[in-house]
């Protein structure tokens, strides 16, 4: 089941995004037969450079890297915080450095550095916004994801993949616990794979995060001196779930991919100047030009003015994602181009009075 967001595009040309799919989570058959294999974070080993970034206390890395044995020459850590958090944080530094690890203090996961480096997969658990005047709020967090997304791939090998472990409920996808439970789960989640989309990503894989033995995940702000300071919570973190992110040209398949629906209208050249048929195969011509898919341009109102004579045509675009990711921006664009075919084309007038969004 896909996600969709909406918007209307008409006389107030005001965005409206929406999961319609997400009101039915409780008993809908398709988010209860979602059940993801679990993801083995012991593959990362094999599959050649790895920058785990976000890793507080370096636990995760040290794990990582005595679960793969011998050299750790592969693995590149990283932490927020200029310098070890702890003795405990100092004394795995120490540990990652003897395996042939890198270790770099002061990284932020939304400004990787460039090293020249071209990692097969980048790794960040349980992020989270942290805002030093207030707790963060949901848009904070799914700003974080934007950010980080766009800089992994910045850092990605071609055929790379992203994994991302959120706590219960954060992610949004129908492998979530609470899709089948929580109200508008997708309306109340950080919406993962929305954010990865921005940067060309999809999900191609999805499920509970199977991290190497001694690691456990934590959350913001765990040190041996403040152990409940920042923590998931064990209900959180047992609901975790794993996602692993491609490129879209090199994903083995694209999961849970967001449709994108815009309502747009257009006065019509004459009364019965339409051609829906061909306004149809001008909206695939022109989605396939920005490697989008087009899933439907189907008629979705016809209105007559009593005052002008003039007649309208509101189509309803679904966008989603084909050769390339598409996200909420890009199909904007895809619309943005379409109103212009489809005046050139067929001779319609936009009826829109506003950006398409």
């Amino acid at each position: 089941m896909s996600a969709v967001v909406e918007a209307k595009v008409g006389r107030r040309a005001r965005g409206k995004r929406t999961d319609p799919s997400a009101r039915k989570h409780v008993g809908d058959p398709d988010a209860e037969a979602a059940v993801g294999a679990p993801i083995d974070y012991d593959e990362v080993a094999s599959l050649g450079a790895c920058l785990v970034v976000g890793d507080g206390d370096y636990a995760f890395a040290l794990a990582a890297a005595r679960s793969a044995g011998g050299s750790a020459g592969w693995l590149t850590a990283t932490a927020y915080d200029a310098a070890p958090v702890d003795a405990a944080a100092a004394a795995r530094c120490a540990a990652l450095a003897a395996r042939g690890a890198r270790v770099r203090h002061g990284v932020d996961a939304t400004a990787i550095f460039d090293d020249g480096v071209r990692y097969a997969s980048v790794l960040f658990n349980f992020p989270y916004a942290v805002r030093a005047e207030r707790r963060p709020q949901i848009h904070d967090n799914r700003a974080l994801l934007v950010d980080f997304f766009k800089s992994a791939e910045a850092v990605l090998a071609k055929s790379g993949r992203v994994y991302v472990a959120l706590a219960r409920g954060q992610g949004g996808t129908r492998f979530e616990e609470t899709a089948r439970t929580r109200f508008d789960a997708y309306g109340n989640s950080w919406k993962v794979v929305e954010a990865a989309s921005a940067s060309g990503l999809v999900l191609e894989r999805a499920g509970p995060p199977r991290f190497p033995p001694g690691y456990a995940g934590g959350g913001y702000g765990i040190t041996a001196e403040n152990p409940a300071g920042g923590a998931i919570g064990d209900a959180y973190a047992n609901g975790a779930i794993a996602h692993v992110f491609a490129r879209a040209a090199e994903a083995s398949a694209s999961i849970c991919a967001i449709d994108h629906a815009h309502d747009l209208s257009f006065w019509l050249p004459s009364p019965d100047g339409h051609d829906d048929a061909g306004f149809a195969a001008t909206a695939a011509a022109v989605a396939g030009r920005f490697g989008a898919a087009l899933k439907g341009a189907a008629l979705a109102d016809a209105y007559a003015c009593t005052k002008t004579g003039r007649t309208a045509r509101t189509y309803r675009v679904v966008v989603a994602t084909g050769a390339r990711a598409v996200s909420r921006a890009a199909s904007a664009a895809v619309c943005a181009a379409l109103c212009a075919a489809a005046s050139e084309t067929h001779g319609y007038e936009s009826r829109s009075y506003g950006k398409v969004t």
